[in-house]
């Protein structure tokens, strides 16, 4: 899966180890065998790999050569702002969400797009099909449209009427359809009962680390966690906090942000850098640190009212 909020990948501590490395650098010149050799020290992880792709399309497009550490620093900035376009892996978005963006390949999934589906009928015929248009526009190379219903599809072949006169979308005449036959699967997969939901940063408590002082447990705790490391979530009197597995709280959800289910299970989605600077008036005052580190988690729970 790709990350439809990539919105913190500055502050990502696998980029900021990496700007702050760029800062040592004696001569402020920087090569790709440099950052080659930099990034094999690196432990492994999700975001690792991120920044993989990201040097790969750097070294793609200058060939390695020598640079200026800013110059560098300045491509990076932009690679990451365009990071949700750049990803490979699945993306899931709504055709509203998708407006404006563009990918070699594209699924549009059923979701009551024709005349035959009971959503099509809750809205306006014209407004579902411009959105049903904008969804097909964003690929480039391949597009894929997937037609869940069988008997209604069935139903639709034997009716001799024009597909105009039978509100069909679904031309059988399609230039470039290819049909598929359907797959019945008797046992769905358990993994199609499990929802992963990454959180962004407004349903974090992006200040609780830095409201404890230097000394603090917390901050040791978050320093050696990495993405992927198990978290448990818990109730404190209609707070949520964040525990590793030790037991010990390394964060805390926004007050306005409730867990889907009581009972999720959650792992680190990110490590992100917070900085005084970044809060409001209020949130300064409440600060013990200049900087610390957040924890941003992702919720695991069943999506059809079972409890993991």
């Amino acid at each position: 899966m790709t990350r439809e909020d990539t919105s913190f990948f500055w502050r990502l501590r696998e980029v900021r180890r990496l700007r702050e490395w760029l800062g040592t650098l004696a001569n402020g010149l920087v090569t790709g065998d440099a950052l080659r050799a930099w990034l094999a020290k690196q432990p492994d992880g999700d975001w690792s790999d991120v920044l993989a792709e990201a040097l790969d399309d750097y070294l793609l497009e200058t060939g390695g050569a020598e640079t200026s550490v800013q110059a560098f620093t300045a491509w990076l900035a932009e690679w990451g702002r365009e990071l949700r376009r750049r990803q490979t892996g699945l993306l899931l978005l709504t055709a509203h969400r998708a407006r404006g963006l563009e990918f070699d390949h594209v699924v549009i999934l059923h979701g009551g797009w024709g005349q035959n589906d009971p959503g099509y009928r809750i809205r306006r015929s014209d407004e579902v099909l411009r959105l049903y248009y904008v969804a097909m526009t964003r690929a480039r190379q391949t597009l894929t449209l997937l037609r869940m219903s069988v008997a209604n599809e069935l139903e639709l072949r034997d009716d001799p009427r024009p597909a105009q006169q039978r509100g069909d979308y679904w031309s059988q005449d399609m230039p470039g359809l290819v049909q598929r036959e359907h797959v019945v699967r008797t046992e769905p997969p358990p993994e199609l009962d499990m929802r992963y939901e990454p959180l962004e940063l407004k349903d974090v408590d992006l200040g609780f680390a830095g409201q404890r002082g230097s000394k603090h447990p917390v901050h040791g705790a978050i320093g050696v966690l990495r993405p992927g490391d198990p978290l448990e979530v818990r109730d404190n009197d209609g707070g949520w906090l964040l525990a590793d597995a030790n037991g010990q709280v390394v964060g805390q959800l926004a007050r306005n942000y409730r867990p889907p289910s009581e009972r999720c299970q959650a792992r680190v989605h990110a490590i992100i850098g917070w900085d005084r600077q970044d809060g409001t008036p209020s949130q300064q005052e409440r600060a013990l640190r200049e900087s610390w580190e957040v924890v941003v988690p992702e919720l695991i729970y069943e999506s059809r009212g079972k409890q993991p």
